[in-house]
């Protein structure tokens, strides 16, 4: 589960928007649920998150884990 290795400040943001845009957000909770690796996260769930976080980031800087 890729929830539980969220960074922080990323994770607060997330907590924050799914008050604003519980849908949006909704989707991408679901998948960083059912997801246990950052390569195999779907492209709609990376972009979605840039466009969150405000971000064209490496998925991989989003989370506590090595590339």
């Amino acid at each position: 589960m890729l929830i539980k290795k969220l960074k922080t400040p990323y994770l607060e943001i997330i907590e924050k928007r799914n008050l604003e845009y519980p849908a949006f957000v909704g989707s991408i909770i679901d998948d960083l649920e059912r997801t246990e690796y950052v390569k195999d996260l779907r492209w709609i769930t990376v972009d979605n998150m840039n466009a969150l976080f405000g971000s064209t980031r490496n998925p991989y800087e989003y989370f506590n884990v090595e590339m």
